[in-house]
């Protein structure tokens, strides 16, 4: 369930089966089977079939919110199978989400409704826009340095990794483990370069350290991440299974303009439910729009 911030919004619903390694559920997927909604017995007719979901309508989300607000039976029916979304711990939930758009006691809170306008709710923020320079051939491409400009860079490393007390968070450096022994440059423009080392290794996550450093190697600029795990023209990328299973994901990225590195991209796909393979919802905290 979805609302976005400012007045007049409406709480827009979507559900998804659970397709974990459950056959049955692949003729509703495919749309072969219909779907339909039913509260405390009335059917509320058939959801609209998306790529990989299901659509409520405008009244089809009013009755939902309704009756999560109480307690109802509320069910998923469709061809002699169904389910039951269960109202424990719902009005909570959306009474927070009042809250934090500042809705209640407005005509458009959804739990605790009052006579006041909706003109001082939370206001949708503008979308960051990052400009991201195109690196011509000279830099922006990967380049080895010498193992004594390597061995002078992680000591570098080192020693603001201890200062900012850091150093847990790449253990590789600290232990001095040959992985880390590998340095990566990527010249930028005629100020700066990006410097990558192995950080950490994990049962099934890996991740790569990343700090902006002057052309001459000598001084760190900013530290970006320690768990990246692809850079490629100007964006650096890191995205880690929250388990074996790969129901569920993480990650970030960050966006070059021209200067420093801007955090571009944040968000999770929820929490690791068997849902389904790579993660059940894209939920975003951090977003922008890179030209």
């Amino acid at each position: 369930m979805t609302r976005k911030a400012g007045k007049g919004t409406i709480v827009e619903a979507e559900l998804k089966l659970g397709i974990y390694d459950d056959k049955e559920i692949n003729k509703f997927m495919e749309g072969k089977a219909i779907l339909f909604m039913v509260i405390n017995g009335v059917n509320f007719g058939k959801l609209t079939k998306k790529e990989n979901h299901y659509s409520l309508s405008h009244v089809q989300t009013k009755a939902l919110v309704k009756a999560l607000s109480g307690v109802s039976m509320i069910l998923f029916k469709g061809d002699g199978i169904q389910w039951q979304l269960s109202d424990k711990g719902a009005t909570a939930v959306l009474l927070k989400m009042d809250d934090f758009q500042k809705r209640l006691g407005t005509t458009g809170a959804l739990i605790k409704k009052g006579n006041a306008s909706e003109a001082n709710v939370l206001r949708a923020k503008s979308v960051p826009i990052i400009k991201k320079p195109n690196l011509s051939a000279q830099f922006g491409a990967e380049k080895q340095i010498s193992k004594t400009a390597s061995a002078l860079v992680l000591n570098i490393l080192k020693q603001s990794l201890s200062k900012d007390e850091h150093i847990d968070y790449c253990p590789m450096v600290r232990e001095n483990h040959k992985d880390s022994e590998i340095i990566t440059v990527y010249p930028l423009n005629a100020h700066r370069t990006l410097v990558s080392v192995m950080c950490w290794r994990g049962a099934y996550n890996a991740g790569r350290g990343f700090w902006l450093m002057d052309n001459k190697l000598k001084n760190i600029h900013k530290r970006i991440t320690f768990s990246a795990v692809h850079y490629d023209n100007g964006t650096i990328s890191e995205n880690h299974k929250s388990r074996g299973l790969g129901d569920c994901w993480s990650g970030s990225s960050w966006a070059w303009d021209g200067k420093s590195f801007n955090l571009a991209e944040e968000y999770t796909t929820g929490m690791c439910k068997l849902i389904e393979a790579g993660g059940a919802w894209m939920l975003p905290t951090t977003v922008s729009k890179i030209q």
